[in-house]
């Protein structure tokens, strides 16, 4: 590799702005000293970390603006999938109760009726309890608990992406497309 050197003209201009810089410096230090500039300087100053502290929210880290953003609604997406799934378990459920209670009202006029003997009402209830399990949401095997799922998975892997490093996400994006 070759280096270039600069010419005098372009040494003196650095100088010169180094130079300037510091006299800027000294001026601004002298300022201070005074009472009726250092007031100035000093609101400058808690201005300036005022907006530092705002600017961070801009950036593109775990705590930006954008991504706290993406996180709380995934998180509410997966709070909202979970209440489908419970509205659907609660009916299912509700149904199953009501289906089991029939059945039991049923039996118990069967029973006391003289047309089963206890120990065949035993086996006939047994019977009507695995035929009431079979309903698909109880087993978490409807449309809700899988988008439920889904959505809990697409949070906690947002999560774990925020934590990487900018080299890392591009190399997980690039996987994820092929």
């Amino acid at each position: 590799m070759s280096r270039t050197r600069r010419s005098a003209e372009e040494l003196i201009q650095e100088h010169e702005a180094k130079i300037a810089k510091l006299r800027t410096q000294a001026a601004m230090k002298d300022a201070k000293d005074s009472p009726g500039v250092s007031t100035l300087v000093d609101k400058i100053a808690n201005i300036d970390r005022e907006l530092l502290k705002v600017s961070k929210g801009f950036g593109s880290g775990p705590q930006s603006f954008e991504n706290r953003i993406k996180s709380h609604t995934l998180w509410v997406n997966e709070i909202v999938a979970e209440q489908e799934y419970a509205n659907d378990l609660a009916a299912s459920l509700k149904a199953q109760k009501d289906e089991l209670r029939e059945a039991m009202d049923n039996l118990l006029t069967e029973l006391t009726s003289g047309i089963f003997s206890p120990a065949e009402a035993e086996g006939m209830a047994e019977e009507i309890i695995e035929n009431s399990e079979e309903d698909p949401a109880i087993r978490g095997e409807v449309d809700s608990y899988e988008a439920w799922q889904d959505a809990k998975h697409e949070r906690k892997e947002f999560s774990i992406s925020k934590k990487l490093s900018k080299k890392q996400q591009l190399s997980v994006s690039l996987e994820e497309e092929i």
